[in-house]
């Protein structure tokens, strides 16, 4: 397990098998001891689940994939936090609020408390690794600062569910955490150390923020950021994880042609014969184009486009029929977006996504057949 786990392959499982979304956060509440003992070992509070763990849930990342491991790519435990959000909305289960999602977010927000500096800036999280692996000991690294920020606030929400008082230093954190935003542009930077940022898209998007995650930012950096990570798709299409994703950024910004564009590049280019397999890249060269293994992750990753990225779906804690945010823009070529069945708190659903609309339509079918 580990950060495909919550970020790719569950979001595509709550929403149409929610009995193995629940096995994969039963998974997280078992090990929680595992995380504990690894916050301590690390200095620091609450729960610090590993990078990649196994059984135990004990750190069990090769040492070659970063310095040290896997004890530096922490933006997966704000990754965890927000899964467990997604199913409790998704869900509406009030006894597993109670028994497993709480202590996980008490434990993860603790955690953050933990974690991050006071500087004149801000609230600022030091040397860490981002999702771009190749680049080592990074400060502010923007995908787990927002992350982190969203995780404050979500665990906030949940204690006042369930009429308790946050810590004061919850919403303080997630105000004050620094995030860094380029001057010129106006586009949130990936990191501090590392000048690529203006010249490559790299495995560490920081428009994830967006989509598939909802952290909060301005609209105008919002778009900058957009902009400017648009421009550099070429150098990273084809490759693993967020290329489909790719294509729901440009839909976002109401582009079509370059949607279709980017799913043709980017997703379309990794099905190969003669068995319709889907490699991790497609790049000539690369040392993840494997043809020889099937990756699960980048499917979860065009699955979430197509259930919620492109229709513009956000789960929250409203009815399902509110989910749909803005309108409907899909990739050139394609009309609608048609998924039979969702499963969402007892009932099936119907989600169509018409290119054009207004919004998406989420249509309750009926309750769900006794257990």
């Amino acid at each position: 397990m580990f950060w495909d786990t919550e970020s790719f392959i569950f979001p595509a499982a709550l929403l149409t098998a929610p009995d193995a979304a629940r096995a994969m956060l039963d998974y997280r509440v078992r090990t929680m001891p595992a995380a504990r003992d690894n916050a301590r070992l690390n200095g620091y509070r609450g729960l610090q689940f590993p990078w990649q763990s196994g059984l135990t849930g004990c750190e069990v990342t090769p040492y070659y994939c970063s310095p040290g491991g896997g004890i530096h790519e922490q933006f997966v435990i704000p990754c965890i936090a927000f899964a467990f959000a997604q199913y409790l909305h998704a869900t509406g289960d009030d006894l597993f609020r109670r028994q497993s999602a709480w202590p996980v977010l008490e434990g993860i927000a603790d955690w953050i408390c933990s974690r991050v500096l006071p500087t004149p800036r801000g609230y600022e999280i030091l040397h860490v690794v981002g999702n771009d692996e190749s680049v080592h000991d990074v400060d502010n690294h923007a995908l787990t600062n927002g992350l982190c920020a969203w995780t404050l606030r979500e665990a906030a929400r949940q204690a006042e569910a369930l009429g308790m008082t946050p810590p004061a230093c919850w919403r303080d954190i997630a105000e004050g955490l620094f995030l860094p935003v380029n001057p010129q542009s106006g586009a949130l930077e990936k990191h501090k150390h590392d000048p690529r940022h203006l010249t490559k898209a790299g495995p560490d998007t920081t428009e994830l923020q967006f989509f598939p995650f909802e952290c909060p930012v301005s609209e105008t950096v919002a778009a900058a950021t957009l902009r400017h990570q648009l421009s550099l798709a070429h150098t990273y299409l084809g490759m693993p994880m967020h290329s489909s994703y790719f294509a729901v950024w440009a839909a976002q910004t109401g582009d079509r042609a370059l949607a279709g564009e980017f799913l043709d590049q980017g997703t379309a280019s990794r099905f190969i014969e003669p068995y319709f397999q889907f490699i991790e890249s497609s790049k000539p060269g690369n040392p993840w184009a494997n043809r020889t293994a099937t990756f699960i992750t980048g499917l979860a990753g065009l699955l979430n486009a197509c259930l919620l990225g492109f229709p513009g779906v956000t789960i929250g804690s409203g009815a399902p029929e509110t989910w749909p945010r803005r309108p409907v823009t899909l990739p050139e070529g394609w009309e609608r977006i048609e998924v039979d069945r969702l499963i969402v708190r007892g009932r099936h659903y119907r989600l169509t996504a018409t290119h054009g609309a207004d919004r998406a339509v989420i249509k309750a079918l009926g309750l769900l057949p006794p257990r």
